[in-house]
């Protein structure tokens, strides 16, 4: 992989671990997710994007730039441009979900749900 990737429509949301670029973290919290700003600025929020109830974890298409995020408390994923830093879209899900993956070559989504005992399986788009 050469050269820095970036991360949405803003330049400089990439950062370079020992010549491998790595994506940034998002925060969730609160009912919001935010996201960090370039990796040579000083830490700021750059973005503050309300999603659903109860935000737990957060999963990052590197393909698509395709944010998502895991509603605990509204049994939701909150799907999020990040090119836009904008919710798409709010997919409901199975009882308290906990935790997400995706597939970036199939474009899949996993969220595992703990009180229904179940996986919600996402269709997203695919890039190959």
């Amino acid at each position: 992989m050469g050269g820095t990737r970036t991360w949405g429509n803003r330049p400089g949301r990439a950062l370079r671990l020992a010549g491998v670029p790595v994506m940034l973290g998002l925060l969730a919290w609160a009912g919001m997710v935010v996201a960090p700003v370039a990796a040579d600025a000083a830490p700021a929020v750059s973005a503050t994007i309300p999603v659903g109830t109860d935000p737990f974890a957060v999963a990052v298409n590197p393909v698509t730039g395709t944010v998502y995020v895991v509603n605990a408390g509204s049994n939701s994923v909150s799907v999020i441009s990040g090119r836009t830093d904008t919710v798409t879209a709010t997919i409901p899900v199975g009882s308290e979900p906990l935790a997400v993956a995706v597939n970036p070559v199939t474009g899949t989504v996993y969220v595992a749900n703990e009180i229904s005992g179940t996986v919600s399986v996402i269709l997203g788009p695919r890039f190959f």
